[in-house]
């Protein structure tokens, strides 16, 4: 029994969920808003993807064009949805803004719907990432490989913004105290259109990246943003660190039962949420207030 190939797309898939869940984990951590909508921005990262690289293999150069372009046209919808909609629900009590993101959740899947209309959709695979990378007896997926590069790229990426710029500083002081920090000058409106704005990007480049590991359909909005939530969860409110850990573990139980344990694979990914849940209350890296800004240290 070979478990190092499922383990590795497990890893794959977990970045994609990631790169939707940390964008939620910031969202939330810097302003207490539950944006149901995150979904349907990235369904419209990986649509955006498919039409920019259409049906036929890309080129590695083609998928990086059509990844960072996705990502910068999600997070203009990300922001304009910020500045129309999500500023009218920032003071409203959570369950009627979570309300008002899944309303905007599903009139941007009937967007996509009439857009590229309700046949699954499909990208290849780049033809330099189609086969598989093989270590002595050990075979797994070339593009598993890149996505776990991606997350690495942008853990990294995202722990020097959010450590080492003021606009990180910026981010764990409203987290840690939002009255305190307006106090101090901080603009709270400036900064939550930036991390939403953030937070759209990564969806977006989300959604493309996983436009080949996926058919595309317009309920794919719901379907990941459900599994991003449960990250979240899991992870710790707020915790972006705890959102990496738990998209990976999720992500890699499921794969490994798909492989190996078939029967149980629909309920796994939530089989482990439950346990874990059960464990630890408050995720694996939150606490019981809040945490962005103590994530690095939980």
């Amino acid at each position: 029994m070979n478990i190092v190939p499922p383990i590795v797309a497990g890893l794959g898939d977990g970045v994609l969920l990631f790169l939707i869940a940390s964008g939620l984990s910031l969202i939330f951590g810097a302003m207490r808003f539950l944006n149901f909508a995150h979904g349907a921005f990235f369904a419209a990262g990986g649509y955006i993807g498919y039409s920019i690289i259409g049906s036929s293999a890309p080129s590695f150069a083609m998928l990086c064009a059509a990844v960072g372009v996705a990502g910068l046209i999600v997070a203009v919808v990300s922001l304009a949805s910020e500045q129309a909609v999500f500023r009218r629900l920032y003071r409203l009590a959570p369950v009627d803004s979570l309300l008002g993101t899944y309303a905007l959740l599903l009139l941007l899947e009937g967007v996509l719907l009439l857009r590229w209309g309700p046949n699954p959709l499909s990208t290849p695979y780049p033809g330099s990432l189609a086969h598989l990378v093989k270590i002595g007896s050990i075979e797994f997926p070339q593009y598993s490989a890149l996505l776990i590069a991606v997350g690495l790229v942008v853990v990294a990426s995202m722990t020097l913004l959010l450590y080492r710029t003021r606009f990180g500083l910026q981010i764990r002081a409203l987290a840690e105290d939002r009255l305190m920090t307006q106090l101090l000058g901080v603009s709270a409106s400036a900064v939550s259109a930036k991390v939403m704005l953030l937070g759209g990007f990564l969806a977006g480049i989300g959604g493309a990246l996983a436009a080949p590991t996926v058919a595309l359909t317009p309920d794919l909005a719901v379907s990941f943003i459900i599994q991003a939530f449960a990250v979240v969860v899991v992870g710790g409110l707020g915790s972006f660190y705890g959102s990496l850990i738990a998209a990976l573990v999720l992500s890699t139980v499921q794969s490994v039962s798909v492989s190996y344990f078939p029967e149980a694979a629909g309920i796994a990914f939530y089989a482990a949420m439950f346990l874990i849940l059960l464990l630890r209350p408050q995720g694996l890296f939150g606490r019981r207030g809040f945490d962005i800004a103590e994530s690095a240290s939980a």
